[in-house]
């Protein structure tokens, strides 16, 4: 490719897709991913989308935010098909967590309420809620490879190119440009490039001096019980979420794994913990089961943003929270691009989330 871009962006998960789709209203971009099909931990997601995270239920860090920025995306990319505004239901797990979920619904009346334990089991039938439920209004189920898939569409349309099977082993900066090279010897020359590889990062010495950690995440797929009929998601001992005639079960959070392959333990472990809030679950026989990698930033648990040198930026550590944290920094980059100093201080690539990354 000869031509010229104003922006490379490698890596089409939704760091990478939704970036590509804003970047594209203004600009020439080509977008560069390594597989020739679709991959990587965005592809088995759940697909949950709640603002109202942690133990205590407040608002994740702009999650109301984040939670516009979606609905803005999805008009925007005529995704209205792959997201169900359901809401999620937020079962407590002790005493003390009832406090908190009843603190927030008292000062987010627009986005929740609380439920008490009686009002639960009479509404919601086969769901396990003996200290009451938070019932969050906003946020609920997205189809994340449909999502990512519409806003590509989108981003083509819109000018971007998007070229598949192209593994990019290498880039270098010079005085008024960056190139970039891939597995088969091509060479692609853009004013910038933005990495957003997810667990990629670790094929590159450069991006594995940044603070970023590795998670293996595993979902488990059952047939739904006859007795259960609840269309939102449950986000409590793990999460379950509703999947046609199924249920997707998750999640695990292993550091420390010796493969990136799905396990019958690790199936059992999710299926056990999630029965608190649908009794029995642990009793049936997975239909399948699916593992990806996720990349969280450790200390911060928020996505990193910034520059390696002029040229090259990053995008990474949406962690597990990724469809707000995508939605709402893929719309910001454009003008973070254009302004590095108005990156919030939060989410900066600096001493402060890498471990030796030169200023």
């Amino acid at each position: 490719m000869h031509t010229r871009v104003d922006t490379i962006v490698v890596g089409a998960g939704l760091a990478g897709a939704l970036s590509t789709f804003w970047l594209s209203k203004t600009q020439q971009v080509l977008l560069l991913e390594a597989q020739a099909e679709r991959s990587g931990a965005s592809q088995i997601a759940a697909g949950i989308v709640n603002p109202f995270a942690g133990l205590r239920g407040k608002p994740m860090w702009r999650g109301l935010q984040a939670l516009a920025s979606l609905d803005t995306l999805v008009a925007e990319a005529d995704a209205q098909q792959h997201y169900n505004q359901c809401g999620v239901l937020r079962p407590a797990v002790s005493r003390v967590q009832v406090a908190s979920f009843r603190a927030v619904a008292e000062a987010y009346p627009d986005h929740a309420t609380w439920m008490a334990a009686e009002a639960v089991c009479a509404r919601y039938a086969g769901v396990s809620a003996p200290y009451g439920a938070l019932r969050l209004y906003g946020g609920g189920l997205v189809d994340t490879p449909g999502l990512i898939d519409a806003a590509l569409a989108s981003a083509m349309r819109q000018g971007a190119a998007i070229k598949a099977g192209a593994r990019v082993v290498s880039w270098k900066s010079a005085a008024e440009a960056v190139h970039v090279t891939t597995h088969d010897g091509q060479r692609y020359t853009a004013s910038r490039v933005l990495l957003c590889l997810g667990s990629g990062y670790v094929a590159f010495e450069t991006l594995r001096t940044l603070n970023l950690h590795r998670t293996k995440g595993q979902i488990v797929r059952v047939r739904r019980p006859v007795h259960y009929d609840l269309t939102m998601p449950l986000s409590a001992h793990g999460y379950v979420v509703p999947i046609q005639d199924d249920l997707l079960v998750g999640t695990t959070y292993d550091r420390d794994f010796t493969t990136e392959a799905p396990t019958p333990e690790a199936s059992a472990r999710i299926l056990r913990a999630a029965s608190a809030m649908v009794p029995g679950l642990d009793r049936l026989n997975p239909l399948s089961a699916m593992a990806g990698i996720r990349v969280g930033v450790p200390g911060t648990r928020l996505p990193m943003v910034g520059s390696l040198d002029d040229r090259v930026w990053v995008f990474t550590g949406l962690g597990s929270k990724g469809l707000l944290f995508a939605s709402l920094l893929a719309q910001m980059v454009p003008s973070l691009l254009a302004e590095p100093h108005s990156i919030p201080p939060e989410i900066r690539v600096t001493y402060a989330n890498s471990k030796h990354l030169s200023r």
